[in-house]
């Protein structure tokens, strides 16, 4: 029996909690694979360009095997990298996807100082990156004056050069044209050990605990890891979760998880500014 609850429309969802709880909400946002396209974008970029990204982005989140650690993130499963195939036309696809899954990927675009790697400040300069359905949705209950507040978290390892400029700098080219909205940084410290041999298990504080500690009066958070959530709930049950509808994710379930359909979209920088243009006029005109 699947009990998973399926939503089509993040903005109607919104729509729909602010008519229940009869009040603007309060919302967590992750960044990257929520509100921005950061793997398939990767191998996108990296390789050959036979598909349009949206089709690119679609393809690769129905096949994708993902593992999840409890700190860092995500990465592409290197056991089963075959199953993350998306252009079969593209003869270095099967490179990409396995050199993904073992860093070298990421460590060359790193040393090279390609612009393709999220980890880098020159990823988020321009709109050359794919904002998602989850972001476009989330600027329309903006402008629609749905949501008090909108944190956008992100981990930043603490002395680490360039940490988090890449999102300050694009936070201040979105979300930031609308008061509502924060760029909340979690400054995390990876033990020595965990770096130098790579392990996933390394980042303190967890996500989790922040939240918890800092803004557990939260009414719906989203996030595309399913760890991460579901630890979330763990600690803060009776809020509302958001998870996009990957493939990854379709074992999590839980009355108060929702899973949400996720494409990827044309959304460019001044789409925001149109945007809260807008809203000021509707609010001079109410007044």
């Amino acid at each position: 029996m699947n009990n998973q609850n399926k939503i089509d429309s993040l903005y109607t969802f919104i729509k729909e909690q602010v008519k229940l709880k009869g009040k603007k909400l309060k919302i967590i946002a992750d960044w990257d694979e929520c509100l921005q396209a950061s793997k398939p974008f990767l191998l996108w970029e990296a390789g050959k360009k036979n598909l349009p990204f949206s089709e690119y982005f679609k393809k690769f989140w129905e096949n994708s095997q993902i593992v999840y650690s409890t700190t860092r993130g995500s990465r592409l499963n290197e056991k089963a990298c075959e199953y993350s195939y998306v252009d079969k036309d593209d003869p270095n696809e099967k490179k990409n996807i396995e050199m993904l899954a073992n860093g070298t990927l990421k460590r060359r675009i790193k040393a090279n100082l390609e612009p393709h790697y999220s980890n880098l400040p020159k990823f988020y300069d321009n709109d050359w990156t794919f904002y998602l359905s989850l972001t476009q949705e989330l600027l329309q209950a903006l402008k629609e004056e749905l949501i008090s507040e909108l944190l956008i978290v992100n981990a930043m390892v603490k002395g680490r050069e360039n940490a988090g400029k890449g999102k300050k700098d694009k936070f201040i080219k979105n979300f930031a044209n609308f008061s509502q909205s924060k760029l909340v940084l979690i400054e995390t410290v990876i033990p020595k050990k965990s770096e130098e041999e790579g392990r996933g298990d390394g980042y303190k504080p967890t996500r989790w605990d922040y939240i918890k500690e800092n803004i557990p009066d939260f009414d719906i958070f989203i996030d595309d890891s399913l760890i991460i959530i579901e630890e979330t709930n763990k600690l803060l049950p009776d809020k509302t979760y958001v998870i996009p509808n990957y493939k990854c994710n379709q074992n999590l379930k839980a009355p108060n998880i929702y899973h949400v359909a996720t494409s990827a979209t044309d959304l460019k920088d001044s789409d925001f500014v149109i945007a809260a243009l807008e809203m000021k006029n509707n609010q001079l005109k109410k007044n």
